[in-house]
């Protein structure tokens, strides 16, 4: 019938633009799998458990920086991913930096795999949060070129 054929479009075109919304984050996290594997493959790591979860670990903190940045950029009208990377990206790149930092203290352990964990994670950390403030930006970019207008995202 006509209202089931609308209600099923209603639905359909819903869940297509809730996820064309989110597809924002699929490419920050794609650089993060690029750059991650790049740098364990640079590194001459042989593909191991250790490094899967330096991909994933590093793919999920990427995701949430961009999380981040988007949810940020979306309160605002226009010109919402430089405003947003304005405010947070500096906050971004330093709790990325932290948690490189911490990762780094297994560098100082005896056992091999540990210190590649250590030195891989720190690295994609610092890559995903690079990632997510340098395309978010790009991604949710307005048409009329990203320029704020004037009161955008005053409450």
């Amino acid at each position: 019938s006509l209202w089931v054929s609308t209600g099923v479009s209603i639905v359909a075109l819903s869940l297509v633009l809730l996820l064309a919304r989110s597809l924002f984050a699929l490419i920050p996290a794609l650089w993060t799998l690029a750059f991650s594997a790049g740098i364990i493959a640079l590194l001459g790591h042989p593909i191991s458990v250790g490094t899967s979860m330096i991909t994933c670990i590093a793919l999920g903190a990427g995701v949430d920086f961009a999380i981040h940045l988007g949810v940020r950029a979306r309160q605002y009208e226009r010109g919402g991913g430089d405003r947003a990377v304005r405010e947070l990206g500096a906050v971004v790149v330093i709790s990325a930096m932290q948690l490189a930092l911490a990762f780094s203290v297994l560098l100082w352990s005896e056992m091999p795999p540990l210190q590649q964990f250590g030195i891989g994670l720190a690295i994609g950390l610092i890559g995903a949060a690079l990632g997510a403030v340098w395309f978010t930006p790009m991604l949710l970019r307005d048409r009329d070129g990203g320029k704020s207008s004037p009161g955008a995202g005053k409450t």
